[in-house]
């Protein structure tokens, strides 16, 4: 009887940077699937999966301590959480702004 997937130890994980990277890419995928989709056939759903996409590309610079390109995301997220009525994501593009003010501070 050969042993189930799931009898296997996993002995390491992959590296913080591949899962940020993989992440990334993800997310620069999405906002690149969102821009070919018509106006007309946009909708809130797809308008707030921007504002999100857009917020975690934000994270991601800004754990890599690049807080230029951190601080364009988060006001781009901002942006598209404004047009699209999704005040969260409005909330969370401010307060990635305030911990960038915070990290500027710091160095």
């Amino acid at each position: 009887m050969s042993p189930e997937p799931t009898d296997f130890p996993i002995t390491n994980t992959a590296p913080r940077a591949l899962l940020i990277d993989q992440a990334r890419q993800w997310a620069t995928k999405a906002l690149a699937q969102a821009a070919t989709i018509q106006s007309q056939d946009r909708n809130e759903e797809c308008d707030m999966g921007c504002a999100v996409a857009t917020h975690n590309l934000g994270e991601f610079f800004e754990m890599e301590g690049n807080i230029k390109e951190a601080r364009q995301k988060y006001e781009e997220a901002a942006k598209f959480a404004k047009a699209a009525g999704f005040a969260e994501g409005q909330t969370n593009a401010k307060a990635g702004l305030k911990r960038l003010k915070e990290l500027e501070k710091k160095v």
